[in-house]
């Protein structure tokens, strides 16, 4: 039994060779952004205990995919790979979301590991460097598992940040922090732990690049006390500049004209986060950012349609460029990106 399982688990070397940005591999990363496109536009308009129970079951699977992989790894390479345990972010940030939706203690921290979880897992769904090194074929079994895994993760990333009733709030940042700092004390743990030579063991782990230099720019002797603190900077920076970038869309009023919404002319649909429109909708989604999307035909003033209410009391920023939509001679219309929010 053992031995068909592993001819169809198993590494199978020769022929074609997994390789990064293949035709198979844009695929999974096709498959993942399909996955958080598809996903966002059903919760789009749902309540807020759908959304939350969606972001449950993707963790869910990722998760159980975790756990399984440590009973299929036997059949697949003959023993369990000890690097697969969590001391990497990827995997790590895996059993934390798991986590952080069934221990209320840890609530706080879900939008957190939920932004490292998705830096990690992303970056690595782009650039499998640890598949690439065993030179195996696509359809292998550490190959589907691998990407898949990191592909469910991306998406669970997605889905908890775009709809999580924490949202990207500043004072976040300092649990950012702390998860980022904590999950490099843990690394370092497991490196200090479970590297070393005895009898038949012998093992060098660099979980979270933590002990050495992945780009061999840092010497042996150097690298284990500048890549923690490199860590720590690169992945909070990354999570502040995504806050930063946020804030400034929400925020910042662009140079143009400020137009006010009134009764007539432009129609627009916003596809925002709708809850910094307080006390007018019941229902609270948002979807790829805070914007509306105005369609234009010549007036200053505007008739703002969110969901199914029309309000006539909020305000749009203009942020300055235009679509125009048509065909030779004729304009069809004129769509304008900007930012909706309420005067409160």
């Amino acid at each position: 039994m053992y031995s068909f399982i592993h001819g169809i688990l198993g590494d199978r070397q020769g022929g074609e060779v997994f390789k990064c940005f293949s035709a198979r591999h844009l695929g999974y990363i096709f498959l993942t952004a399909a996955a958080v496109v598809i996903i966002c536009l059903v919760l789009r308009g749902k309540e807020q205990n759908e959304k939350s129970r969606t972001a449950k079951t993707v963790i869910n699977i990722a998760f159980g995919m975790y756990m399984a992989d440590f009973f299929l790894m036997p059949l697949a390479y003959g023993e369990i790979d000890i690097e697969k345990l969590p001391f990497h972010a990827c995997t790590a940030m895996c059993v934390m979301c798991f986590l952080s939706r069934r221990i209320p203690a840890l609530e706080k921290f879900r939008t957190s590991f939920a932004l490292m979880g998705l830096l990690s897992n992303m970056g690595y769904l782009i650039y499998p460097a640890g598949v690439m090194w065993h030179a195996v074929h696509p359809l292998t079994y550490r190959v589907i598992q691998t990407l898949l895994f990191h592909g469910v993760m991306t998406v669970y990333g997605f889905v908890t940040l775009i709809f999580d009733n924490g949202g990207f709030r500043r004072k976040n940042l300092l649990r950012d922090f702390c998860v980022v700092t904590l999950m490099t004390l843990w690394a370092m743990i497991g490196n200090a732990v479970y590297n070393g030579t005895d009898g038949e063991y012998s093992h060098y782990f660099n979980w979270f690049f933590v002990t050495a230099d992945p780009f061999g720019v840092l010497d042996a002797k150097t690298a284990p006390f500048v890549m923690p603190f490199f860590n720590i900077a690169l992945f909070f920076g990354a999570e502040a500049a995504i806050y930063g970038i946020y804030h400034l869309f929400k925020h910042r009023a662009p140079m143009n004209k400020e137009i006010s919404m009134s009764t007539n002319g432009i129609t627009a649909k916003d596809l925002s986060d709708y809850r910094e429109i307080r006390g007018k909708i019941k229902k609270k989604t948002h979807l790829f950012g805070r914007y509306a999307f105005i369609i234009a035909d010549g007036e200053k003033t505007a008739k703002v349609y969110v969901g199914k209410g029309i309000y006539e009391d909020l305000r749009f920023y203009d942020v300055g460029s235009e679509l125009t939509v048509g065909y030779i001679g004729h304009t069809v219309m004129n769509i304008r990106p900007g930012i909706v929010y309420d005067e409160e």
